[in-house]
């Protein structure tokens, strides 16, 4: 039967087979995992009130996105070791070597590393390279 108990020397509230919805104004603790369910890119599974398009969903196995107006915005992949961001970027697999820089690949959505040449007409870095290096690494 399901119901709910309360162990009042610890504060602990156990749902017994039921759904137990928490109203707290300070913080929440798990003893150990915290579980949600998947969610969706538009209805996330960790979000806010008063702007629930926006957060945390699980889009696959070992994957984690995160989300913003109901369009996905950043993704970590385990199986495929990828970092995409907005859809438009994937993060080299590998590591690069010293002095070597992330940039897009020839097809303009992925990226590689690269040894800069030194700017210019050279095949250097260019603007959009220089952008794309800031959202990566955020600076």
């Amino acid at each position: 039967m399901a119901g709910i108990s309360l162990d009042h020397t610890t504060g602990t509230i156990t749902a017994n087979g039921g759904q137990l919805v928490l109203a707290a104004g300070g913080q929440i603790e798990a003893g150990s995992q915290f579980k949600v369910l998947d969610g969706t890119v538009t209805q996330p599974a960790i979000t806010n009130y008063g702007d629930e398009n926006t957060g945390i969903y699980f889009p696959a196995q070992e994957a984690v996105a995160v989300v913003g107006a109901g369009i996905e915005l950043l993704r970590v992949d385990g199986n495929t070791s990828k970092v995409t961001i907005s859809g438009a970027y994937s993060l080299p697999t590998t590591a690069g070597t010293a002095g070597q820089v992330i940039t897009k690949d020839a097809s303009g959505t992925g990226t590689s590393w690269t040894t800069p040449s030194g700017g210019g007409s050279g095949g250097g870095l260019t603007q959009d390279d220089a952008i794309l290096i800031s959202l990566i690494f955020g600076s």
